[in-house]
């Protein structure tokens, strides 16, 4: 008996005699049973095919039936068979992102050697950072799960991470002796959305002041700020400056802040 790589089940082979020339026949047939070792020693994997991006591709698995050896089999048994299926996304950001029902079960069909998993990925204008997606086989009724190859990481790239807009603007004019002026910073996509940073940490960027003469900053009683930090779970941060009243005529004056 050859080994073919197919997932078949146990098969019957029926032996019959006939047109006997001699005496006569007292059992004409007999049936003997082929045992498909692929089917006791299926082994299931699975690989991650495609990684994610949000807004963009989808994360891809695919689960194959191999034999012990790593063939690939092909499932002839006649039906499809089916291995259970868990995914762990670490947190509630992540599983946001995926616009999907997780299944629960992954089926190979019939005449099939693999079936693949796809998982849209959806924007959600949240700075993440890039996020794992695991992927686990937890059981099966045909074969065994690989002890190696039973699970994957898919990642999931944050294209809000990769090109974030940071946005300056003077929400408040100052006044000596009064209202402190004030510039808000956002976070946005390229689209113009504001982004909430859910990284896990502050983000930063650098910014300087200028316009103003010696004289006119002796106004500004505060220290400049060399560094605006977005914190986790916000969209802007405000940079407050205190205006003193220095009793000089001076007109109007203007205070350019760049990042």
């Amino acid at each position: 008996v050859a080994d073919d790589n197919l997932l078949e089940g146990n098969e019957e082979l029926r032996a019959t005699i006939s047109n006997e020339s001699i005496g006569s026949i007292l059992t004409a047939s007999d049936d003997a049973t082929i045992d498909d070792a692929d089917d006791d020693g299926a082994v299931w994997e699975i690989a991650t095919t495609t990684n994610g991006v949000e807004g963009g591709a989808a994360v891809v698995y695919t689960v194959t039936l191999t034999d012990v050896s790593g063939n690939t089999l092909t499932n002839v048994s006649g039906a499809g068979v089916s291995a259970n299926v868990e995914f762990a996304t670490g947190s509630e950001a992540l599983q946001a992102d995926l616009s999907t029902t997780f299944p629960t079960t992954v089926t190979v069909a019939d005449n099939a050697s693999s079936q693949t998993i796809t998982l849209a990925v959806s924007d959600d204008n949240l700075l993440e950072g890039e996020e794992d997606l695991v992927a686990t086989l937890t059981g099966t009724t045909t074969g065994a799960i690989s002890g190696t190859d039973g699970s994957d990481t898919a990642t999931i790239d944050d294209a809000d991470d990769d090109d974030p807009q940071w946005v300056i603007a003077a929400t408040q004019d100052g006044a000596e002796g009064g209202a402190n002026v004030e510039y808000t910073v956002t976070l946005e996509d390229g689209s113009g959305n504001v982004l909430t940073n859910v990284s896990g940490s502050g983000v930063t960027a650098d910014i300087n002041f200028t316009g103003l003469t010696e004289a006119e900053q002796a106004d500004l009683s505060t220290t400049f700020p060399t560094t605006v930090t977005v914190a986790n779970n916000s969209s802007s941060e405000v940079i407050s400056l205190a205006v003193a009243d220095d009793n000089l005529l001076e007109g109007n004056e203007e205070l350019r802040a760049t990042i």
